[in-house]
Formats: C-alpha cells, sequence, structure tokens
C-alpha cells in the first residue's frame, strides 16, 4: 500500500497521488536544468549573433581603413613592392 498525501484547499481535502508528486518533480529538475543550461545557451546565441553579422560589424569597426584617400602623386607598384622588402 502507498502512502496518501491530503492537501487541504479551499475546496475541501485533495488527496495527492504519486502521478501528481512525479509531474511536480519533473518540473522542478526541468526548472534547475533550464538555470544550469540558460547561461551557456545565452552565450551561444550571443557569440552566434556576433559571427552571424561579422560583415556588418567590421564594416562599422573599420570604416576608416576601407577608405583610401588619394595621395598627391601616383607611385608605381614597382616601387611599392620594393618599399615593402
Amino acid at each position: 500500500m502507498e502512502p496518501v498525501k491530503l492537501e487541504n484547499t479551499s475546496h475541501g481535502l485533495k488527496k495527492l497521488t504519486n502521478r501528481n508528486t512525479l509531474y511536480q518533480t519533473v518540473w522542478r529538475w526541468h526548472f534547475y536544468a533550464g538555470l544550469i543550461f540558460a547561461p551557456f545557451l545565452i552565450i551561444l546565441a550571443v557569440t552566434g549573433s556576433i559571427y552571424l553579422f561579422k560583415p556588418q560589424i567590421e564594416q562599422i569597426l573599420y570604416q576608416e581603413y576601407y577608405e583610401v584617400n588619394p595621395q598627391e602623386e601616383k607611385i608605381p607598384a614597382s616601387q611599392q613592392i620594393e618599399e615593402v622588402k
């Protein structure tokens, strides 16, 4: 025989069955699992969003490096290569 639990409500005494207590236990564990895994999911969402919008973010961050202002004289490519060596 299993013990019978009684709950006092405004409608009178109500039996809590094993099914009801199992339901509450499962939802409690579900809540704890959500608290444990939520930070990981938030980190994945944020880093995934950064990775998804990387071209737009880089365009804003490095805007001054994408545009070149013309100088007074043009330097030939061969001279530029010699300067780098």
